[in-house]
């Protein structure tokens, strides 16, 4: 609160097509644009003349948006928009607004048991289907299956809009899907069920053993990183699911700089940089950045193939193949293979080689799958990888007219 968010308890969060960032907490909504906070609540109207800091009510949660770029929550069992061009709130739907969720720039909602669809012209909500199921918790749109999350179980809608019954029992607290097509589905305090697209499912619970166990039943809200890995929210800490080790990860709150402020996680954001936001229930709003996660150092020491041959780098380039190619200003050039994690180098003093160890700059031209390096005092190198072979620049322009530095 003392960065200006509104209140400690952040429930929900999403970044805007002008990349701010937006928290929904128990007392109004923050905006933070990298440098402020702006903090809109129920009971705040600063200019009486207009509507922009009036807000229906108080807990703002299930924050998403539109194709128009608008932004769309819940407070109040009511369904606002926050029109991005003219700044202004506005109430779209009745009371008992449950879920907000959005698919390809399309708002959904769930009202008691039934599931509306948003729609712009009209600035309304229209009616697809009414579920006669009990009261919609959570809602998820994937292909053309519509997944709603219950207070008494898991139904889904087909395309014929018939309505059956996956899993019976548990509240559904939040839905998500994965990049490769699953469902992860949330429990209240149910613990978390894993569907496939053929409808297998895993249940991890507290209870369970390994591999099936989790460190809480109560889950809250999800998120993929471009890993792959599924991060979600409990009562106990920020969940992380490595689907290439089929393990979990918790981190909490501990005595360590830079934790968790709270362990209780409510909301779990992506933004575009792969920053990871994580709204806790006491503690307001964490970021960090997970690929500190997979960090790896790499030292130099010449007499070993998973090290540099030298500790000044400059800079690097990745091939098509993912491989790096590293300048170092005194070991020539170092080659990473990115599947092996081992090293080769290429030093001066070979008739195939740099001219100078001293690498300054490189550019890598994909179509010809050929580098260019710049050096200190050896002129322009260029290697081409298939053949292996390398051409200095360095005698072709002192014989020729243009005459460029050795220094590139």
């Amino acid at each position: 609160m003392s960065d200006g968010l509104s209140q400690v308890s952040v429930m929900s969060i999403y970044q805007d097509c002008l990349g701010r960032m937006w928290f929904g907490t128990r007392e109004g909504v923050s905006i933070y644009d990298g440098e402020r906070m702006r903090v809109y609540k129920g009971w705040e109207n600063l200019d009486p003349e207009s509507s922009i800091n009036v807000l229906l009510g108080h807990e703002c949660d299930h924050l998403t948006g539109n194709r128009q770029g608008d932004i769309f929550f819940r407070t109040c069992d009511s369904l606002v928009r926050y029109d991005i061009r003219e700044e202004k709130f506005c109430v779209v739907g009745g009371c008992n607004a449950k879920t907000v969720t959005s698919v390809d720039g399309d708002i959904w909602t769930g009202y008691d048991d039934m599931v509306c669809r948003y729609d712009e012209k009209g600035d309304s909500l229209q009616l697809y289907a009414k579920t006669n199921t009990p009261g919609i918790s959570s809602l998820l749109i994937s292909g053309k299956k519509i997944w709603i999350g219950t207070y008494e179980g898991l139904y889904v809608i087909e395309e014929d809009k018939k309505v059956r019954c996956l899993i019976e029992g548990p509240e559904f607290y939040r839905l998500f899907e994965s990049s490769t097509g699953e469902i992860w589905a949330g429990c209240r305090t149910g613990g978390l069920y894993r569907i496939t697209q053929d409808e297998r499912i895993t249940w991890y619970s507290e209870s369970n053993s390994a591999p099936f166990h989790i460190k809480n039943s109560q889950i809250r809200s999800f998120a993929e990183d471009r890993f792959g890995n599924i991060w979600f929210g409990t009562f106990m800490g920020l969940h992380k699911y490595n689907p290439y080790t089929d393990q979990f990860t918790v981190y909490q709150q501990d005595h360590l700089p830079g934790s968790l402020s709270h362990s209780s996680v409510f909301s779990v954001y992506i933004d575009a940089q792969e920053t990871i936001w994580v709204g806790t229930y006491y503690g307001g709003v964490n970021y960090f950045n997970a690929e500190r996660e997979i960090f790896a150092h790499y030292t130099d020491n010449p007499l070993r193939k998973e090290c540099l041959n030298y500790s000044f780098v400059g800079n690097l380039a990745e091939d098509k193949e993912g491989n790096i190619w590293i300048c170092t200003e005194g070991g020539g050039l170092n080659f990473m293979d990115r599947k092996t994690r081992t090293f080769k180098y290429f030093t001066a003093g070979h008739r195939n080689s740099v001219l100078q160890n001293n690498l300054k700059c490189i550019a890598y031209d994909g179509k010809r799958n050929r580098l260019y390096i710049g050096t200190h005092h050896g002129g322009l190198t260029r290697y081409d990888i298939k053949t292996g072979i390398f051409h200095n620049y360095l005698n072709d322009y002192r014989e020729g007219d243009i005459k460029p530095d050795g220094i590139i």
